[in-house]
């Protein structure tokens, strides 16, 4: 999800960016919902379980919920890079600006 986004950011332009940055939460949802339903798969095979193994409300929360942790993730990603891009440029015209002034 990183690295998509980070290429999305710096190689397309917004109408690209946001349907990365989407396709970015729908990753970080699946692999917490996976993990969640994985982890508890194997806690329930291990002998003797206790009880708690058997309440996994998680896994279901995490797919009718997931989509707030992974938009978080992603868009906190993005935004973040899209300020260094900023950044890089007001550098660049900076430079750019002493060198012709």
């Amino acid at each position: 999800m990183a690295v998509l986004v980070l290429v999305a950011t710096w190689r397309f332009n917004v109408l690209v960016q946001v349907g990365i940055v989407l396709v970015g939460i729908i990753i970080v949802w699946a692999g917490l919902f996976l993990g969640l339903d994985i982890g508890y798969r194997e806690w329930q095979r291990m002998p003797d379980p206790p009880d708690e193994a058997f309440a996994d409300t998680a896994p279901l929360g995490m797919l009718l919920a997931g989509w707030l942790p992974g938009g978080m993730i992603t868009i906190t990603w993005w935004a973040l890079l899209k300020l260094i891009e900023f950044g890089l440029l007001a550098l660049r015209g900076r430079s750019e600006s002493r060198l012709n002034g």
